[in-house]
């Protein structure tokens, strides 16, 4: 007998004055990235302001798609479990970035 499937419905994303423009775009089967006016660094995810110039001229710049996966992540969430993410300080100032999973009691 045929085991009927369950759909798990995903949460929506939050849509916010400042991811508006992308989630626009991808509603017209477009992609837009930020784009920063004086430096013209990309930017993602979503933010104010330039992280390598600190500007505040940001353009949401069409791109084609195309293009090459370095890498990616997955979050997976449990209801009524939370996952965390935090960056920590080691000596001389190195950054790294540490998730924590509940039971296993490690950083990764």
């Amino acid at each position: 007998m045929a085991e009927e499937k369950k759909e798990i419905r995903k949460p929506l994303p939050e849509i916010v004055p400042l991811t508006q423009p992308f989630w626009e775009a991808t509603a017209k089967k477009h992609l837009v990235i930020q784009r920063c006016g004086d430096c013209r660094a990309w930017i993602w995810c979503p933010r104010p302001a330039c992280v390598e110039c600190g500007s505040e001229k940001l353009e949401w710049t069409p791109v084609s798609g195309r293009g090459k996966v370095f890498a990616f992540s997955v979050i997976r969430e449990v209801v009524g479990r939370s996952l965390r993410a935090f960056e920590g300080e080691r000596p001389r100032g190195l950054r790294r970035r540490h998730s924590i999973r509940r039971g296993l009691g490690r950083s990764r």
